[in-house]
């Protein structure tokens, strides 16, 4: 889908937009100017510049440490400063937009106003090696929003310290004349020491800056803006210190504020008596009734810490959810990745074709017989039946408009299972056409928003499906998938309150209760997870994905014997060649190597083209010294993981290519798979760990520990670790064992 970039925050925005989904910037004014075409393939190259490299002849590339719509960001060092910095390189597409330069600029220019050390500096700005780039302080640490996602909320003195320490930070830009105007916890940064930097002035303004600060244009990040932001009035440095009572709020409650009427006196009652003034003046409605300046913000930070109770503190509350990386081991790997979405439960969208006059009975019989194989979830001969049934509805009704969005749907499913090009041209044609006769209808954006999600743009699911549930508020599948894609967006308040919505809707929709499980485990949220799958069998004790869903993430969480029976009740509904290598792999980890070598083959004689069939064989049978029967089985794998990465270009697939070659000893084309891999997704903790496997079989040492190290920063619990058998052959090293001790 087309789109242009948003010269406020520089996300891809849908074309037609009226206002930025990511910051809310208004577009009527700029759509002219910033309208660049920004389709895919478009992006930077993943790895333009490798380690080592020195950039403009200044700067030593040490790695990538993120990628996203506006360019890369590296770990370098300044060789003229003799520090480590952060680098920001802009795609190349973006500084064709004046607008957007400008903002560059005028970040750079604003920050370096600023030397207090509670704000990032930034170094330099310029062009090198056909790239702008921003050079800043390199921060060793995270950002609040990522250590409130982790800790839930913060005790009262912790998140007093933290918010005095953003008021002195803004302390320094107001005495400046300089405003934020996006201040969030993404834009706070900790480091290792506990100290506090206020970062990305790229929405700031200087002194007596008309630009954006006029009334009529809306800036900033919609859930920590100001009223006065959202009326779109003139704003001024008070906006800032909303954003900052915001802060506070979820630093103290683990969740956003709702500026519902009351809302300020309810709070009075779950945080302690000096804090409650403290934020009602920051969250003034009025701005006339908050702080004058950062400085008295500050200190009526300082006083409420001197109250008894916060000066003691509390014991920290302990997160919702523990801090383990979602990556699965390579093993656990035959959970299959289609489970992560299911189809769309009809239930929650039902169409009423009888009261359109235009659909003709037959066409309605085909429809709702298509309806009833989308249920069959994962099945690919239902799939083709429904998708056969679509056709012929629509060949007797080519304008329906529901049908087409269904057919969408329907081989968005399929795409998502088997990703080859033509499944997903089909589910784009099929939506298009959909959203050509009916751009408003709420059942459309559903089936556009499943398919931005099923491929990644989570951002502009998140805008389709929002629009969907205010269309029609009664459709719950809207709000099931806006769950997810808030989830996929890491933001666990709004994307649980979404999935809740869509359960309010229909209590006893099985689908809603897995996908409701599988955004705990987006969160890792485990135990959540395992009682909302468990709850979605008892709903619907025939659902087969439901049983599916529980006995993966049973033995995802190292839990075999629980997930063995559930794994045989699954197949006593639907036998599949994944689920078979589900219980195959729940007996391999149980030390039943007979039994999981005789699953592994039923599943290879079930799905012969299905490459983690064959390669959990190879495993098996190595655990039986089977070693020539295990290279035979290995090649098999190697040969249907090398079709399936070239039909899909998926990185994932690619690296498995990698593990088989690896395994059937073939290292020439292990080594380059695994570097093809890596170069698409170079910060993925799952490709790491997977490519520390290859070199482990390969048998070498100090590049697997090199890889597994890194995977560990990304995230990679021990338990991943713990669950790849040729680690187990390094139990005796130290450096692995040191390794071993950074994960969680």
């Amino acid at each position: 889908m087309a789109s242009f970039i948003c010269p406020g925050c520089s996300s891809a925005v849908p074309s037609g937009a009226r206002t930025c989904p990511g910051c809310g910037t208004s577009l009527a004014a700029t759509e002219t100017e910033a309208a660049l075409e920004f389709r895919s393939p478009s992006p930077l190259p993943e790895t333009p510049f490798p380690p080592g490299h020195l950039f403009g002849g200044r700067f030593l590339i040490v790695e990538r440490i993120g990628a996203g719509g506006m360019g890369l960001v590296y770990k370098a060092i300044d060789t003229t400063l003799n520090s480590e910095v952060a680098l920001k390189l802009i795609h190349p597409a973006l500084a064709l937009i004046p607008s957007f330069v400008e903002r560059f600029r005028r970040e750079a220019k604003l920050a370096r106003q600023i030397t207090d050390p509670t704000v990032c500096r930034v170094h330099d700005i310029g062009d090198a090696e056909g790239s702008l780039y921003l050079s800043m302080e390199w921060i060793e640490g995270e950002s609040l929003q990522q250590l409130l996602r982790q800790a839930g909320r913060l005790e009262e003195r912790r998140a007093l310290e933290i918010a005095a320490k953003i008021a002195l930070a803004l302390k320094a830009a107001h005495e400046q004349g300089i405003v934020h105007r996006d201040l969030k916890p993404g834009n706070v940064m900790i480091d290792a020491a506990g100290n506090v930097r206020v970062v990305d002035f790229g929405l700031a303004v200087g002194p007596g800056s008309e630009e954006i600060t006029q009334a009529g244009i809306l800036v900033g990040s919609p859930y920590y803006m100001a009223p006065e932001q959202k009326r779109m009035e003139r704003l001024d440095h008070r906006v800032d210190f909303y954003a900052l009572g915001l802060i506070l709020h979820e630093m103290l409650t683990g969740a956003r504020f709702d500026a519902s009427p009351g809302s300020l006196q309810r709070l009075r009652s779950s945080v302690s008596h000096a804090i409650a003034p403290l934020l009602e003046r920051l969250l003034a409605e009025d701005r006339e009734r908050r702080f004058a300046s950062a400085a008295e913000v500050h200190d009526a930070i300082r006083e409420a810490l001197k109250d008894p109770a916060i000066a003691r503190g509390a014991p920290t509350r302990r997160a919702w959810w523990p801090t383990v990386a979602v990556a699965c081991a390579t093993l656990v790997l035959v959970v299959v990745a289609w489970r992560w979405f299911g189809p769309a439960s009809k239930e929650s969208a039902p169409p009423k074709p009888a009261a359109a006059p235009a659909i003709d009975t037959r066409a309605l019989g085909y429809y709702n017989r298509a309806l009833h194989l989308l249920r069959d979830e994962g099945n690919p001969t239902s799939m083709d039946e429904a998708i056969q049934n679509l056709n012929r509805a629509l060949r007797i009704s080519p304008d329906w408009v529901l049908a087409w969005a269904t057919l969408g749907e329907a081989f968005w499913l399929k795409f998502w299972g088997d990703p080859q090009p033509t499944y997903r041209e089909e589910a784009e044609a099929a939506v298009a056409k959909a959203y050509a006769l009916g751009p408003e209808l709420a059942e459309v954006l559903v089936a556009r928003g499943l398919g931005l999600l099923r491929t990644g743009d989570y951002r502009a699911a998140e805008a389709d499906l929002e629009k969907a549930a205010e269309t029609k508020p009664e459709l719950g599948i809207a709000w099931a998938y806006l769950g997810l894609a808030r989830g996929k967006l890491e933001e666990y308040v709004d994307g649980l309150a979404a999935l809740r919505k869509a359960l309010e809707l229909e209590p006893l929709n099985y689908k809603f209760r897995t996908y409701l499980g599988m955004f705990h485990e987006m969160f890792q949220e485990y135990d959540e997870a395992l009682e909302a799958h468990r709850k979605a069998t008892e709903l619907d004790p025939g659902a087969f994905s439901a049983w599916n869903n529980l006995g993966a993430l049973l033995m995802y969480r190292s839990r075999f014997e629980e997930a063995i029976p559930v794994l045989e009740h699954a197949l006593a509904i639907d036998e599949r060649g994944a689920v078979r290598s589900n219980l195959g792999t729940a007996y391999y980890f149980r030390g039943r190597y007979a039994d999981a070598v005789q699953e592994y083959q039923r599943a290879a004689a079930l799905e012969p083209e299905d490459a983690r069939h064959w390669g959990n064989l190879g495993d098996a049978l190595v655990a039986q010294e089977k070693r020539e029967a295990a290279r035979d089985a290995y090649r098999k794998a190697a040969a249907c993981a090398r079709v399936q990465a070239e039909q899909s270009r998926d990185p994932a697939r690619i690296m498995s290519w990698a593990t088989y070659c690896a395994r059937a000893e073939d290292a020439t084309c292990a080594v380059t798979r695994a570097q093809a891999a890596l170069a698409m997704r170079p910060e993925d903790a799952s490709l790491l760990l997977d490519n520390a496997v290859v070199h482990r079989i390969l048998g070498q040492d100090a590049e697997s520990l090199a890889w597994l190290e890194k995977a560990v920063l990304k995230g990679v619990s021990k338990a991943q670790i713990e669950l790849v058998p040729e680690f187990a052959q390094l139990s005796g090293d130290p450096r692995y064992q040191r390794i071993l001790g950074l994960a969680k």
